[in-house]
């Protein structure tokens, strides 16, 4: 009975392993490569796209090698991002297999990556196979994951939170290996920090963990790190000494941003702490359920206007509904998740259990979050603080043991109805969505852009828009 079992969670995990690599295609493949509105293709915003942007360092280093040794622009005034990782994720790929597909196949195996490290941890921390079959569910079909998983700064982020995860978790343990994992949680700090300036949750979150005492750093470890991830930009710190501009932010007058926007306007804040509560539920981006617009209208087009517009509000309904219950569910998990532990969030007591641990790391990347949220002088976005996505899905793994053995088959069938749910919603936005689209094909349009010499020029930085909040 036991290999029985065995045999089944394997099974079960390859299948869902293999759909979201389908998936992950299908959204490539729909993928436009410059900014879109209601899914029409937009020549102009060429040279805003944060994929152009990428494409632009990695065509001419796999071509020319030529190094492109800073990264994409930020928001709210800040600099570039630091360093040559941006340069070298794309544009390795590409020089092994010139195809736009090459860097998004190097984030897929990333991702991978990603998740066999937090299954790794969810086995050692949480009993049972049908937390890591959850986790399975909630990372790797998840539209969070997936509808971003295409060639821009964010997509990179998984992999270093998943390393951060796990290693934290290393650390905390009496473990022999404790200047190696050191030296791996400081650089996937290092490394998050040359894909998007949001590492600075990774950062606040490890001195958190350390203060707390649920890791313990090896000082060799530590010092190799920071030297490993320091040597790494020596060539942007020779380009900043060329360009002090890589160092400045954009002059934005009256653009209303000030550092500790979301404590006075207290609005930030509440954005940030939704985004926690999302990203454990099944309420997405706007953009991705495109509720309000043609595009939830377009999905169903195909089979006729007798059956596209019932069909349209049935599917709204049911992303609204299932939306709902599960942010819900998410939210009380965090709430069971603080009041398990917010008498040990500030003493410096020893961890009674795994599980515990786990609940601390995950109620520590709420609270540097918030305060993360309030010094920022911008609204954060979703794919600011994707970076804490793993992390948000700990309260609802860890009660899912205890659903396990309350409820059995129930639980199963549970499983297996948000795994279908979620295979549905990838579908339909991968089809239709203002980013994807059918009509759109990835090959034809970098052989466009490529013959127009779009890639041709090292990027030049671009005015970031002032105005965007």
């Amino acid at each position: 009975m036991a290999l029985t079992r065995q045999l089944r969670f394997r099974l079960l995990l390859s299948a869902i392993l293999l759909i979201g690599c389908g998936q992950a295609a299908l959204y490539a493949h729909n993928l436009a490569l410059s900014k879109t509105f209601r899914g029409e293709f937009i020549a102009g915003e060429l040279g805003k796209s944060d994929r152009q942007q990428l494409y632009q360092r990695g065509v001419p280093l796999a071509q020319h090698g030529i190094w492109t040794h800073y990264g994409s622009h930020t928001s709210a005034n800040a600099p570039w991002v630091p360093g040559s990782l941006q340069t070298l994720l794309t544009g390795a790929p590409l020089a092994l297999w010139f195809s736009p597909y090459a860097p998004i196949l190097l984030i897929q195996l990333l991702h991978l990556a990603a998740f066999l490290l937090l299954d790794n941890f969810v086995r050692r921390v949480f009993p049972g196979t049908g937390v890591r079959l959850a986790l399975a569910a909630a990372f790797w079909l998840s539209p969070w994951r997936l509808y971003e998983n295409t060639l821009w700064n964010p997509a990179w982020l998984p992999f270093a939170s998943a390393l951060h995860l796990l290693s934290a978790w290393m650390l905390w343990q009496k473990n022999s290996a404790r200047f190696w994992w050191t030296a791996l949680h400081m650089l996937a700090i290092g490394f998050a920090m040359q894909v998007h300036l949001s590492f600075v949750l990774l950062a606040g979150l490890s001195l958190y963990l350390w203060w707390r005492g649920l890791a313990r750093p090896h000082p060799g470890g530590l010092l190799c790190g920071v030297l490993l991830t320091a040597l790494s930009l020596i060539p942007w710190a020779l380009e900043a000494l060329r360009d002090p501009g890589l160092l400045l932010g954009d002059n934005c007058e009256g653009s209303g941003n000030y550092l500790g926007r979301g404590l006075v306007t207290v609005a930030p804040l509440l954005k940030a702490l939704g985004y926690w509560f999302r990203y454990g539920s099944t309420w997405f981006t706007d953009s991705l359920m495109a509720l309000t617009d043609g595009l939830a209208l377009q999905r169903f087009a195909w089979l006729g206007p007798s059956w596209a517009a019932p069909l349209s509000w049935l599917w709204r309904a049911a992303l609204v509904l299932v939306g709902a219950a599960t942010l819900l569910l998410s939210v009380q998990s965090t709430w069971l998740a603080f009041r398990r532990t917010r008498r040990e969030l500030f003493r410096r007591a020893p961890v009674q259990s795994p599980q515990q641990w786990a609940l601390l790391y995950a109620m520590g990347a709420c609270l540097i979050l918030l305060i993360f949220a309030a010094l920022s002088p911008i609204y954060l976005q979703f794919w600011q603080v994707a970076i804490l996505f793993p992390a948000a899905l700990l309260p609802l793994l860890w009660r899912c043991p205890g659903w396990a053995a309350a409820h059995g088959r129930r639980f199963s069938g549970a499983l297996l109805a948000l795994a279908l749910f979620l295979s549905l919603v990838n579908w339909a936005a991968a089809q239709s969505s203002p980013q994807y689209s059918r009509r759109f094909n990835l090959q034809s349009q970098f052989e466009m852009h490529l013959a127009d010499g779009v890639y041709d020029a090292k990027p030049r930085r671009i005015a970031k828009n002032c105005t965007r909040r």
